[in-house]
């Protein structure tokens, strides 16, 4: 079973709006010893919040997965902010989702 681990979540209501702001990913290696490049995360930040790319779904991306659930296919979101950030000598794609 996965596990989502929160280090870092704000929650905002602005004009009856909810909006969450955190960091979605970093240059930090993985659980599998895997790490995404500076690079990947620059062209995030510049793709992120156009679509198709700023759907957020409860699965992720579901257009990548096999045998998902219909509820898996809802958005329940959408990006509307991304910025390469440096934190902790690392960085990270921070985002903001309306």
């Amino acid at each position: 079973m996965n596990q989502i681990v929160v280090k870092s979540l704000t929650i905002e209501e602005s004009e009856g709006n909810v909006y969450i702001t955190g960091y979605a990913s970093s240059t930090a290696k993985d659980s599998h010893g895997e790490q995404i490049t500076e690079e990947a995360l620059r062209k995030a930040v510049e793709q992120i919040t156009q679509p198709p790319y700023n759907k957020v779904f409860i699965g992720h991306a579901p257009l990548t997965k096999i045998n998902i659930s219909p509820e898996d296919e809802i958005p329940i979101g959408k990006v509307v902010e991304a910025e390469l950030k440096e934190e902790d000598g690392k960085k990270k794609l921070w985002i903001k989702v309306l």
